[in-house]
């Protein structure tokens, strides 16, 4: 990766495993990229289910964790 710092000085590093998906998470909100955009259509349906009933306090426990379960390959 590379950028530049506060003062307009040219930094670069790489990044793996963990601090990789972090700046690439925070990347996707700097292009308006939601996790949700990142699952595939079945997952990122229930992912929407389960948030709107959170939204109006319905218990969501069974469907949160059957999402989080087809979802993993982002959370490892």
């Amino acid at each position: 990766m590379c950028g530049i710092d506060l003062s307009g000085n040219e930094v670069e590093f790489e990044a793996d495993e963990l601090l990789s998906r972090l700046i690439q998470h925070e990347l996707d909100h700097l292009d308006g990229v939601l996790v949700l955009d990142h699952l595939d259509e079945d997952t990122r349906r229930d992912a929407k289910r389960v948030l709107r009933r959170m939204q109006m306090g319905e218990p969501v426990a069974a469907d949160a964790e059957a999402t989080r379960k087809r979802s993993r390959f982002l959370f490892r």
